[in-house]
């Protein structure tokens, strides 16, 4: 886990050309931070509903509601929403290097309707798609043209 105090203070390179090696490590340390970003918030999901689920917040609190907003200034819809995403972002993280919140969010509805496989299958066909870069908008638009009733994996692929 990269803090932020191990990130370098911003900086501008009057170099040109290939990075120098103290750059280079400057990019990866920088990357690191980024990668923490991308990955946090389904550590953070479940262990809001590890809090919640167990009621480890009761010495200090009286409901999950209050502890959220007053010990994470955080409000009880976005505890919800990181509770509900991270079995998803969990299921879906050996698929996408590059997952993020949006993209489970996207797949989210898709995946209480067809389960997360039928989700992970949908991920696994836009993220193998030749020229095709996975953002939210194009999952919310490949999951918009599947049928909303019924999944078949072979159709959802080619679709």
């Amino acid at each position: 886990m990269i803090s932020a105090r191990l990130v370098p203070a911003p900086y501008a390179s009057g170099e040109q050309g290939q990075l120098s090696a103290s750059e280079q490590a400057d990019l990866a340390t920088c990357e690191a931070a980024l990668d923490n970003l991308r990955l946090a918030f389904a550590a953070a999901g479940k262990a809001l509903q590890v809090i919640r689920d167990a009621r480890l917040y009761r010495n200090t609190h009286d409901t999950f509601e209050a502890y959220v907003e007053q010990r994470w200034g955080m409000g009880k819809s976005q505890a919800y929403r990181l509770v509900e995403a991270w079995p998803l972002a969990e299921r879906l993280s050996p698929i996408g290097e590059r997952l993020t919140e949006s993209h489970v969010r996207e797949l989210l509805p898709f995946a209480g309707r067809h389960g997360q496989d039928a989700a992970a299958t949908v991920y696994q066909a836009v993220a193998e798609a030749d020229g095709i870069r996975v953002t939210a908008s194009v999952l919310h638009d490949v999951v918009g043209i599947l049928p909303a009733d019924y999944f078949d994996p072979a159709e959802a692929a080619s679709q």
